[in-house]
């Protein structure tokens, strides 16, 4: 809804359609590393578009095709200091998946915040936020 565009700063182009105009199309995420966005897609039909965080040099994001090969409500890392990472999406065996922003547990949001101030430069440890 247009409401919840306005809460999202992030998300550009947004777009409004029906639902019925997606049945039967491919879903996919295309992510952009250079410009730090994404778009999901319903075959080529673009519903939105916005601003990630890849990873930092020398933990690049990997390229490439990859689908999404397992789902958490929520992650949490292995290595102190254990992120929580929301609605992971996991592409990779090794560990890189798609999540929202993540967190620390006892932190009052200071991490968190810091990770939404982040939102569109390459900060994350590969995985796409």
């Amino acid at each position: 809804s247009e409401e919840m565009v306005k809460d999202m700063s992030f998300v550009k182009e947004p777009i409004t359609i029906k639902g019925s105009d997606l049945l039967g199309k491919e879903k996919s995420f295309n992510i952009d590393l250079s410009e730090q966005t994404m778009r999901v897609q319903f075959g080529d039909i673009v519903i939105w578009k916005f601003l990630i965080s890849s990873g930092i040099r020398g933990k690049e994001t990997p390229t490439g095709s990859f689908p999404i090969i397992s789902k958490q409500e929520l992650r949490i890392g292995g290595a102190a200091p254990h992120y929580r990472m929301p609605y992971f999406m996991m592409w990779r065996k090794d560990g890189y998946g798609i999540h929202a922003l993540p967190y620390l547990v006892n932190d009052g949001g200071t991490f968190w915040n810091e990770a939404r101030d982040h939102i569109g430069k390459p900060v994350s440890h590969g995985c796409i936020r």
